[in-house]
């Protein structure tokens, strides 16, 4: 008998001193590692530790995927803090941490329309994303292609423009945070490209516009686009030895002709020639007024327009 009562006492013990080994489920196990990993933020390589545990025990813990995200962000290891934001958003769509999380990396990335559309999910929920989202809608940031800058297909997509708009638009009357004229340009399918660089004065592509063009008609044969408009745009600077009104006549011409170039060049990866259209302006529709360097550049462009 007395065998007994201290086998009895022994378990009670055990049971008392390990309540989570015994008791707990794989993810009531994982909160308790995600709580302890919270304590340790001076420590992130225990927290990185801990948290790697709660997902080995519970795979789909939303939280210790979030967690880990941010951690993985702080060492700038981008694609694995990507991966465990999208998998958070796959167990909680309504995590907004996460969403702010996958905007931050993808603006530190310069895949501005994605984190746009990320920042978008949180706008209702956070003010950095509220900024972030102000400050890609100014003058159209996320749909201008520059150096550096990603072209992501998000910008041809109808459907998912639409649902960024709607998103927008609930921000816009909740928090007032940027203009509600901005939002309307996001159901526009135009995208300034403006890494696109052609010798001055002259309608031939440089090399370096290679890689560009390809990503553009990757975009578009996955669009499966049924007309493109082309729209190329030249600053106001005015030829040598020309008056102002012939400048003007050469610069319509110039933006004709490099918006022609872009086509043939579109038309060699891969695009049919007959789906293209083009036009030329000139120094006519500028997107900023002035003479200065940096604004004569933002007025220099081509624009390709997908015309369901």
């Amino acid at each position: 008998m007395q065998n007994i009562k201290t086998l009895i006492l022994s378990q009670l013990i055990v049971i008392i001193t390990f309540p989570i080994t015994l008791w707990a489920s794989p993810c009531e196990e994982a909160n308790s590692l995600v709580t302890q990993a919270y304590y340790l933020s001076y420590y992130p390589a225990q927290q990185k530790r801990l948290l790697q545990h709660a997902l080995e025990r519970c795979p789909n813990h939303a939280q210790a995927h979030n967690n880990l995200g941010v951690l993985l962000e702080n060492e700038n290891n981008d694609t694995k803090a990507l991966y465990h934001y999208r998998q958070t958003l796959k167990f909680c769509p309504e995590c907004f941490q996460a969403w702010l999380g996958l905007g931050d990396v993808y603006y530190k990335q310069n895949q501005l329309p994605l984190s746009l559309e990320a920042y978008l999910h949180a706008c209702t929920r956070h003010s950095r994303a509220r900024q972030r989202v102000a400050k890609l809608l100014r003058n159209n940031r996320y749909r201008t292609v520059e150096a550096g800058t990603v072209l992501n297909s998000l910008l041809y997509d109808k459907k998912r423009l639409q649902k960024l708009h709607q998103m927008a638009t609930q921000c816009y009357h909740q928090f007032k945070s940027f203009s509600l004229g901005d939002t309307k340009a996001l159901l526009e399918t135009a995208v300034r490209f403006r890494n696109l660089h052609f010798k001055t004065g002259s309608d031939d592509l440089r090399l370096v516009s290679n890689a560009q063009l390809n990503d553009i008609a990757t975009a578009l044969i996955n669009r499966q686009a049924k007309t493109i408009h082309i729209h190329g745009h030249a600053d106001t600077q005015p030829w040598t030895t020309f008056t102002q009104q012939k400048s003007d006549e050469l610069n319509r011409q110039l933006s004709r002709e490099r918006a022609e170039s872009v086509k043939y060049a579109l038309a060699r990866h891969g695009i049919s020639i007959t789906r293209m259209k083009t036009y030329g302006y000139g120094s006519s529709r500028p997107l900023e007024p002035g003479t200065s360097d940096a604004t004569l550049a933002k007025n220099r462009r081509v624009e390709i327009e997908v015309i369901e």
